[in-house]
């Protein structure tokens, strides 16, 4: 099933490295986790315990790897992930090049039909081929240069989805909140860029109270919080504060 549909999705950011997190999200009946890699300390053993729960609980795990390299991509991918995203994509070519290093057949993703992607060798060359190109390859557009760029990044094929960096895209352009009017201008322009190139886009929330401003506009993918903030939420509703 492929996890860039179109059609309104909700996840969250998991930054805890935990397999059981993994499963209560799962049952919680979400459409998808992000694995923060980029910013929270996993290492490739927790990453593959976390996508093998998710495999188990029916939940799409993305990775957020912590750079475009080929090797972070086609680990991540090879565990068994839907699919990746990648920080600071800032050109056309920048997205060809991640693009590669996701895919086999237009890309130069090294080729092992024994991982978890490939049911261990149980699907057989042609069909683990056809799995791993399937996987989602989300941009993240998140500084000036990609901002400038996002049109042609979007059109790049192979990308599936551009995710707004919302926090990044505020510093970028010194604006000291995510709801100054240049960082909401910028935001809508992704969106747009995204929708004329048939792609998804996605955008982080703290929290849904933007979820209908933003889904009004053409987004789809929403990342709403993390596990850290729903547990730091849930327990100030206990306290009160």
């Amino acid at each position: 099933m492929s996890l860039i549909t179109g059609e309104t999705q909700v996840g969250v950011f998991v930054k805890t490295a935990s397999h059981q997190v993994i499963e209560v999200l799962g049952a919680a009946g979400l459409d998808f986790a992000v694995i923060d890699a980029e910013h929270a300390p996993f290492d490739r053993n927790a990453l593959d315990v976390m996508l093998l729960a998710g495999r188990a609980s029916r939940l799409a795990l993305l990775v957020r790897v912590a750079d475009a390299s080929g090797q972070g991509i086609s680990s991540a991918l090879d565990m068994g992930a839907a699919g990746v995203v990648v920080p600071h994509v800032h050109s056309a070519a920048h997205a060809r090049e991640i693009v590669a290093n996701a895919k086999f057949r237009s890309g130069r993703r090294g080729v092992s039909p024994s991982p978890r992607y490939a049911g261990y060798g149980s699907l057989g060359m042609a069909k683990a081929l056809e799995a791993g190109d399937a996987t989602a390859v989300v941009c993240q557009i998140e500084d000036r240069e990609g901002l400038s760029s996002v049109e042609e990044i979007a059109k790049v094929p192979g990308v599936s989805a551009l995710f707004i960096g919302r926090a990044d895209l505020a510093h970028a352009l010194s604006s000291a909140h995510v709801s100054d009017p240049l960082v909401v201008d910028a935001s809508l322009r992704i969106i747009e860029a995204a929708r004329q190139a048939g792609k998804a886009a996605a955008i982080f929330l703290p929290d849904s109270t933007e979820k209908a401003f933003f889904e009004a506009r053409g987004a789809s993918m929403f990342i709403i919080g993390s596990d850290q903030s729903i547990l730091r939420s849930g327990v100030s509703a206990l306290k009160g504060y």
